[in-house]
């Protein structure tokens, strides 16, 4: 499927051709905890369920009476629901914003009003608790080369929560989507072209205020069925997806498992009110998902060396295995450097 996305024109062009053709292939599988026990349990998620979950999130956007080229954002972890949330979005051709759930009130209010998104997807408590406090809110928007600074008042349409919130006059949660019976028809899917704008991924905004950047259907399609040419990934894969889908390397990621016979990966859930990532719950889901891809970026990388070089660095009897192992580790390495044996101690 990976190479024929050149013969696409729009992302969920080709979700829904991959649907149609192989609706029992898993697109992705989640770990879910096992009530009392403290285990988990991996569970698939097909095409046909899948396709079917997106058609109900596209109608209910229709009844919001999104059009072409309306914004909608996304603020939350990693999940299935954000990739599905995404591809809806696109399916009645609106343009998905990426919002990190680790953002404060006022930066997710300056990224609503700079992408004119008054319609939000937001993963749980956590986040309707940013957006609760925008309504009530004014914030401050700095200046750019098209606008003075200004002081404004974040207005919103809808909410739409991942997870069960408090109530307030704008929620829907997604279930409540999910469990109705309104399914997108086919013929009802925007017509698109690869031209088309798909997403705003908005900078950190080091040199100024954040910008989004302009991502078209062809940005994305290209993106994926590069990855896929350069061998980076290969048949029968696994992908587990833990880093934030706001950030493009893992949206493309998401793509490539949603756009092709790979599966994707999403750890546990650990708190539904809370979008913070539990690093020990991650490590765990990457041992037991067994995922033979795991996307990842040189600062995380940084962190876990760190965290392990300080355990290695303890008094006890673990602390001084660790270091041992480490010490091996490192002269293996150098031994097959130089093309060498390692020596036996």
């Amino acid at each position: 499927m990976v190479a024929d996305l050149d013969s696409f024109p729009s992302i969920p062009a080709a979700f829904f051709a991959i649907a149609e053709n192989k609706p029992e292939l898993v697109v992705y599988a989640q770990a879910e905890l096992l009530d009392g026990t403290g285990g988990r349990e991996w569970r698939d998620t097909s095409y046909t369920k899948c396709a079917s979950r997106v058609k109900k999130i596209a109608a209910y956007l229709r009844t919001l009476e999104v059009a072409k080229g309306d914004t909608i954002a996304i603020i939350s972890q990693s999940r299935p629901e954000w990739m599905e949330a995404d591809i809806a979005i696109l399916s009645v051709g609106g343009i998905s914003v990426s919002v990190y759930q680790s953002l404060p009130a006022d930066d997710v209010g300056y990224i609503l009003f700079d992408s004119k998104a008054s319609i939000v997807f937001a993963e749980n408590q956590e986040q309707l608790d940013k957006l609760e406090w925008l309504l009530q809110n004014d914030i401050t928007i700095t200046a750019t080369e098209e606008r003075p600074q200004q002081s404004v008042r974040i207005q919103l349409k809808k909410i739409i929560t991942f997870e069960q919130t408090s109530a307030h006059p704008l929620t829907t949660s997604v279930q409540t989507i999910f469990d109705s019976t309104d399914e997108l028809e086919s013929a009802a899917i925007a017509q698109l072209s690869r031209e088309d704008l798909a997403a705003l991924v908005y900078t950190s905004g080091t040199t100024g205020a954040p910008k989004g950047v302009m991502q078209t259907h062809g940005n994305h399609l290209a993106n994926c069925r590069q990855a896929w040419s350069a061998r980076l990934l290969e048949d029968g894969y696994t992908i587990m997806v833990f880093l934030p889908l706001a950030h493009a390397f893992a949206k493309l990621m998401g793509y490539i498992g949603f756009l092709s016979e790979g599966v994707l990966k999403f750890p546990v859930i650990i708190d539904p009110k809370s979008s913070r990532m539990d690093p020990n719950s991650v490590t765990r889901d990457i041992r037991e998902g067994s995922a033979n891809v795991v996307p990842i970026v040189p600062r995380l990388l940084e962190k876990m060396q760190s965290g392990i070089t300080a355990r290695s660095n303890g008094s006890g009897l673990q602390a001084k295995l660790l270091a041992w192992t480490l010490w091996s580790s490192r002269e293996l390495y150098r031994a097959r450097q130089r093309n060498g044996v390692a020596s036996p101690l």
